[in-house]
């Protein structure tokens, strides 16, 4: 339903606040930021199957679930692994919630240029 998104959609804005602000760790985990890497990958191969497969629900379900799981991340990831997290899961959803990850591209993680220009 309608409220069902935008909670996702909004705990995806505090989700990139939280993570983009955050400080460099005093010991970061390799291990825990080798698994987040690896989670990414399969969301992009999963997700993007989806999309060209005109399989929109399922691609969001499983953004949905990705979401679930950043949420509880280990602490001892360095900021650049969750700019390249973040900004990855906003591209992934840009198709089909283009002004929110816009915002996130360019407000929460500085870029200048479109997400919708990217590959």
């Amino acid at each position: 339903d309608i409220k069902g998104s935008i909670r996702f959609l909004e705990r995806f804005w505090y989700l990139a606040a939280e993570k983009c602000v955050l400080a460099e760790p005093i010991q970061f985990d390799a291990a825990a930021e080798e698994q987040l890497i690896k989670r990414m990958h399969r969301a992009i191969k999963a997700i993007s199957d989806d999309m060209g497969n005109y399989k929109f629900n399922t691609a969001v379900a499983k953004l949905m679930g990705w979401q679930n799981e950043l949420y509880v991340a280990p602490a001892g990831i360095r900021p650049v692994i969750w700019h390249q997290i973040i900004g990855t899961f906003a591209e992934l959803l840009s198709p089909i919630a283009p002004f929110v990850t816009e915002a996130v591209w360019q407000e929460l993680l500085g870029h200048s240029t479109s997400i919708h220009e990217q590959d």
